[in-house]
Order: C-alpha cells, then sequence, then structure tokens
C-alpha cells in the first residue's frame, strides 16, 4: 500500500492536471 506516497503524488499532480485541464478548457471554451 502506497497510501502516503500517492498522498504526496496527488498534491503534486492536482497542481499538474489544474494546468492541463485549463489548457484543455482554454481550447474547448
Amino acid at each position: 500500500m502506497y497510501h502516503g506516497e500517492m498522498k504526496v503524488d496527488f498534491t503534486e499532480a492536482s497542481e499538474y492536471w489544474s494546468e492541463i485541464i485549463d489548457a484543455i478548457l482554454g481550447q474547448r471554451g
């Protein structure tokens, strides 16, 4: 179980995905 590591990865990934989602929404918008 990598719960501790997953938590940290998710925090970093959330910022990473936020930029990607903003880019996708920007293109579709």
